[in-house]
């Protein structure tokens, strides 16, 4: 919408301006003409014959200009007019459509919008949320799309040269002046921007596969691509008519002063020579001519792809530090949340009033339903998002006033699900310390109860993992983050549900794992299974975003309240 906007401005103001400049050649001409006047002769404009009135080629002149500004303002009306039934028609059928990012995050969370627009600046007391995702900026006026341009200026714009200026000049308004024909080309190439199929990636196969939708995608797709081939064969079509006429125009100015010179020449008015140099001029600007009709798709295709990079140009970090930020040097691992207030989106509070500390060397255990707050807790405490009141402290420091690198370094995470490059596995296991020896590596593989298993593999530490650790189950990928988060050997850890996809043997081997890992280490654990933190030092029992219960397995059952009524019903599930 962006491109067509800019476009139909550019032809509207370049017509616009050349009528009233034409208007006033042709009326100087016209004064000149009448009067007594020397003829112009080729060569010396100014040393022909005198002339006491109009000739007749000056009456061809003069209605050459007349017909090229009834032409100029035939143009600006025809392009006025398609321009009101163009956003007319864009109104009437703004509907949702098929559209996929520049920059795609596969990052989720309780199903709320993490880009709401209400939600990008940071001081916004509402909502904070500073999320990871960037949002193409499509709106403003189109004097503000091209005033964004201006970042290039310096390394186009021949500053030192005024020869170079007033020829940059000319061949803009030679390349925006066009005939009739340019009112439809770069329409078409805007559709073509706007409505080209943004197609799911392969990862989509799966769901697909799985709700039996094969049917449903191929005509979607075939669809989206009908509707991309229509507009770009009227594309190709505007373009081959452009260039069509304009091969017809050059040559019919071709023919016709060949014509007229063959006259000149048989009246003795003119050598034969001029005629074979003006041959030769008209031949060597023929192909720079007729070539202008590629070249303004060219311009199109790069207009619409600089589009997506002032994009990314325009884009400000969401993890900024505050200039007066410092770097977190050692940490002990205590832990904080004082009166701590979070949403995604202001109609849905997540998290309110939070408040709890960790001691230095403590597990903490967060259980709770799901979408109470608790993976929030997690990306907080990690600098993924600000909250919205409230205070974070590390060590007694606020995490706003600390960099967020810092804060990463001192902080070891087992996330949910693991990700993993489509690397060997050596390869992510280093990526947590590249200082990292093999040795260290295999005793952390071994503590993640993981070592025989890649051993097992027909090329052990070298085998491939696949896209996101395709070629791992479930719970080869749980361990292997948690060989990752021994490996960064950090006084904090963060473990989001790091042993749900183990069966009941290996999760006890990573219990006890984990228990020798915890050793001056403080460590936060969120689990739905209540068996894996009945030893943790504080349980957190939270319900609509703030701490309910807090205790110790034996207080919490003893107190008789929602942790003990979700004991009994695990309890009698497993039973």
């Amino acid at each position: 919408m962006v491109v067509r906007a800019i476009c139909r401005a550019v032809h509207l103001t370049c017509w616009s301006a050349a009528i009233p400049i034409e208007m006033l050649i042709l009326s100087i001409s016209l004064v000149f003409y009448c009067s007594v006047h020397p003829e112009k002769v080729v060569g010396d404009p100014f040393g022909g014959p005198i002339r006491q009135s109009i000739t007749l080629w000056e009456i061809e002149e003069v209605a050459t200009r007349s017909a090229r500004i009834l032409t100029l303002i035939a143009l600006v009306l025809l392009y006025a007019r398609k321009s009101r039934i163009l956003e007319t028609d864009v109104e009437s059928s703004n509907e949702a459509t098929e559209t996929t990012r520049l920059l795609n995050s596969s990052r989720v969370g309780n199903h709320y919008q993490y880009d709401n627009p209400k939600n990008r600046d940071p001081l916004r007391a509402t909502s904070q949320a500073h999320g990871l995702t960037l949002q193409q900026t499509t709106t403003g006026s189109w004097w503000e799309y091209i005033s964004d341009y201006s970042i290039f200026l310096p390394f186009m714009w021949p500053s030192k040269s005024y020869r170079l200026k007033l020829v940059t000049v000319a061949c803009f308004f030679l390349l925006v002046i066009q005939r009739i024909n340019n009112v439809m080309a770069p329409n078409q190439v805007g559709v073509m921007a706007a409505d080209k199929p943004k197609l799911s990636t392969l990862s989509t196969l799966g769901p697909m596969k799985l709700f039996n939708q094969e049917t449903y995608e191929l005509g979607r797709y075939r669809t989206a691509i009908g509707d991309h081939q229509s507009t770009e064969r009227r594309s190709f079509l505007c373009m081959t008519i452009f260039n069509t006429v304009q091969n017809t125009i050059l040559m019919t100015g071709l023919l016709c002063t060949c014509l007229i010179a063959a006259f000149q020449i048989s009246t003795v008015q003119r050598p034969v020579g001029l005629f074979v140099t003006l041959l030769t001029y008209m031949a060597q600007l023929q192909g720079p001519l007729a070539s202008f009709g590629s070249f303004y798709g060219s311009i199109q295709s790069a207009l619409i792809a600089a589009e997506h990079m002032l994009g990314l140009f325009r884009e400000q970090s969401k993890e900024v530090d505050s200039p007066l930020a410092i770097p977190l040097t050692t940490c002990n691992g205590e832990i904080q949340f004082q009166d701590v207030g979070f949403c995604y989106d202001e109609r849905k509070v997540v998290l309110d009033g939070l408040t709890f500390t960790c001691k230095p060397g403590t597990t903490t255990a967060i259980v709770g339903e799901s979408g109470v707050g608790k993976s929030t807790i997690f990306q907080i405490l990690y600098r993924f998002y600000n909250p919205v009141s409230g205070c974070v402290y590390i060590d007694g420091h606020p995490i706003r006033d600390l960099t967020g690198d810092s804060i990463r370094r001192n902080i070891s995470v087992v996330p949910q699900e693991s990700r993993l490059f489509n690397e060997s596995l050596m390869y992510n296991l280093k990526y947590a310390n590249q200082s990292a020896t093999d040795e260290e590596i295999y005793q952390a593989c071994r503590d993640a109860g993981i070592h025989d298993k890649i051993m097992a593999f027909p090329d052990g530490y070298d085998s491939k993992v696949g896209d996101q650790g395709l070629r791992l189950s479930g719970g080869e990928k749980q361990r292997v983050a948690i060989a990752c988060a021994i490996l960064k050997n950090t006084p904090i850890i963060l473990l989001d549900e790091a042993t749900s996809a183990l069966d009941t043997n290996s999760e006890a081997y990573i219990q006890r794992s984990l228990k020798a890992l915890s050793h001056d280490r403080t460590i936060l654990v969120i689990a739905h299974r209540l068996s894996t933190i009945t030893a943790a030092d504080c349980i957190l029992v939270m319900h609509e975003g703030h701490v309910v219960e807090r205790g110790t397995h034996a207080e919490l059952l003893e107190l008789g309240g929602r942790y003990r009524r979700m004991w009994q019903n695990q309890s009698e599930e497993s039973a």
